[in-house]
C-alpha cells in the first residue's frame, strides 16, 4: 500500500500514486494505528480494498475484501442500472443468469446498451 503510492520506482505507482492516491497520515507512519483502524487480515481470501478507487488508503475508505469484490470494484468495470438494481455488469449477469460474453458482444459489437443487451438476451 505505502509502497504503490509512494514509491515511484515501483511498477504499480503510475496506477496508485500517480493518480493521486495516498495512505493516510494515520498509517503512513504507524503499523500499530493500521491495526488499530483495520484489525489483521481476517483470513487469507481477504486483501486490503479501497471503497472508493479515486480516494486514499484511510479507515473510512478501505475494507477487507475477496478478490471477487475487488474484481467488481475497479475502474475498468461498467456500472449500469438494469430493472433498478446498479452494479457492475458482470455482478448483473450473475443475478439474471445471463452470460457475460453475450452481454459484452452485444454491447460492442452490436452496438446496444447495457440495457438493450439485457433486454435482448433474457427474451
Amino acid at each position: 500500500m505505502i509502497e504503490r503510492s509512494a514509491n515511484q520506482k515501483r511498477q504499480a505507482w503510475k496506477n496508485y500514486g500517480g493518480r493521486g492516491i495516498i495512505v493516510c497520515e494515520r498509517w503512513r507512519h504507524n503499523y500499530a494505528a493500521f491495526l488499530v483502524d483495520m484489525g489483521r487480515k481476517p483470513s487469507p481470501e481477504l486483501t486490503l480494498e479501497r471503497k472508493d478507487n479515486d480516494g486514499p488508503y484511510s479507515p473510512s475508505n478501505c475494507r477487507w475484501a475477496t478478490r471477487k469484490e475487488q474484481n467488481r470494484n475497479t475502474r475498468l468495470n461498467r456500472i449500469v442500472t438494469i430493472d433498478g438494481q446498479t452494479a457492475p455488469i458482470s455482478e448483473l449477469c450473475e443475478r439474471f443468469g445471463l452470460n457475460k460474453r453475450r452481454i459484452w458482444r452485444l454491447i460492442r459489437r452490436r452496438k446496444m446498451t447495457p440495457r438493450e443487451a439485457f433486454v435482448y438476451a433474457r427474451q
